[in-house]
């Protein structure tokens, strides 16, 4: 996927994240997730570069806090539970945050 400037690499997500100590699958997923993040945050007018970061620390958050399994049904009760929903969007509103103050 490029992106104003980014270009995510699969690949290389997927090997940063079996250095951490996942399996391939997992990176994977983890990966999968992360790119999806950085379609939405730019197309919701994030630049890039804030996009980027902002979407690193989403996907580090849910992965220490979730396992795959969790995450998906998390996920899936989002649709319809406004109570998911809201933990999904307050980690990304944190994220957000911290990279506005960094700024």
């Amino acid at each position: 996927m490029k992106a104003e400037g980014v270009i995510f690499n699969q690949k290389k997500c997927v090997e940063n994240f079996v250095k951490q100590g996942l399996s391939p699958d997992q990176a994977n997923f983890w990966c999968n997730q992360q790119k999806d993040c950085l379609k939405a945050s730019q197309n919701e007018g994030i630049p890039a570069d804030a996009a980027e970061t902002m979407c690193q620390c989403v996907i580090n958050e849910f992965k220490q806090s979730y396992s795959i399994q969790q995450f998906e049904n998390l996920n899936r009760r989002a649709k319809t539970d406004k109570s998911a929903a809201q933990k999904l969007t307050e980690v990304g509103e944190a994220c957000f945050e911290d990279i506005l103050f960094e700024e």
